[in-house]
């Protein structure tokens, strides 16, 4: 016990020494005093589009430069932000592509902008855009989300749907979209390779997927909590989450009793009991709790903050992403992105 209580100090001192340089959370201009964040998390409102009635956004992806990247389907848009005016963070939207085919899942790798929408892929180097499929066995009434790069291969989930006769499947692809096949029957929304092992989430489960079927349950969550995103911390900013696995609970639109609207980190993913500390909303007497694996993750403070409008409830969560110095980024469905750092 008291050897984590050290650690707790140590990592808070060192929060609190880096975020030094910043002023206090409280007098930032875009502070979200209002949200109940982990103990040395600051939450800053950077961007927001004009609102538009319907406008939904889906995915975030970040690139080597520190840009941002936004998908919203129904314009056939992907959105970059950027820093104009160097202080580090993005603050102006441009439309980077535009008559796109839906775009609804992005993934940056290596100097691309991977682009899924309908049955296309899109890759985007940041001047040309190509078109490396336009035959991806999506139906329509299905999603399709890109995971992530292993093994130089593309990891594609493509969920179910209950109008039409199409499984749900996990698809491989080389990086210029051919070689596809089929590796497992399961429809993922997000995945990470923690410690050599790929983990992806989907419905309301995270789970082991080994190298073939069947999976490994690792977590489960309330119907509706709706998981969108799964991603390995990195960086220095809050070494309290270091490697830890960031996921971000995507809720459901006009839940009454709001499950998930919540960013989370998980430790000891490959352990017989998780450690799951929920970072917004945060209840400061127990940010922490203990799942045993394949159980059910249940944090009713969360909930009672969300309820309360302390967290991101009714603001549905779309996109994650982490810069090289551990900002964190939170996409909101309804086109604005919150920053997360000491």
């Amino acid at each position: 016990m008291l050897r984590f209580w050290g650690l707790f100090v140590i990592a808070l001192a060192t929060t609190i020494s880096q975020a030094q340089a910043l002023p206090p959370c409280f007098f930032r201009p875009q502070a979200i005093i209002p949200l109940r964040t982990y103990m040395g998390v600051c939450a800053e409102g950077i961007l927001a589009l004009p609102y538009v009635p319907g406008r939904v956004l889906t995915s975030l992806a970040i690139d080597a430069d520190g840009r941002l990247y936004l998908a919203e389907p129904s314009a056939g848009t992907v959105w970059r932000a950027e820093d104009t005016d160097g202080d580090g963070v993005p603050d102006a939207l441009d439309r980077a592509l535009t008559e796109l085919n839906a775009p609804a899942s992005l993934l940056y790798h290596e100097g691309t902008l991977y682009i899924v929408g309908g049955q296309h892929l899109y890759a985007y180097d940041g001047e040309a855009l190509a078109v490396l499929r336009d035959d991806l066995p999506v139906a329509s009434g299905q999603a399709a989300r890109l995971l992530r790069v292993r093994a130089e291969r593309l990891l594609l989930g493509v969920g179910g749907c209950a109008s039409c006769e199409h499984p749900a499947q996990l698809l491989s692809l080389a990086l210029d979209g051919s070689a596809a096949e089929v590796v497992a029957s399961v429809g993922a929304s997000a995945a990470a390779e923690v410690d050599g092992r790929l983990f992806m989430v989907g419905e309301d489960t995270l789970w082991l997927q080994p190298p073939d079927d069947p999976i490994q349950p690792v977590m489960q969550f309330a119907q509706g909590a709706h998981p969108v995103a799964l991603v390995p911390y990195r960086g220095e900013a809050f070494p309290q989450f270091a490697s830890q696995t960031l996921l971000l609970l995507g809720g459901t639109e006009l839940a009454a009793n709001p499950p998930g609207f919540a960013l989370l980190a998980v430790d000891g993913l490959s352990q017989a009991v998780l450690r799951v500390t929920s970072i917004i909303p945060s209840d400061a007497s127990m940010p922490t709790v203990s799942v045993p694996q394949g159980n059910e993750y249940r944090n009713p403070w969360a909930d009672v903050f969300n309820y309360n409008g302390e967290g991101f409830f009714p603001q549905r969560l779309a996109g994650l992403a982490v810069d090289d110095r551990g900002w964190i980024y939170v996409l909101l469905a309804r086109g604005s992105v919150i920053l997360l750092r000491p």
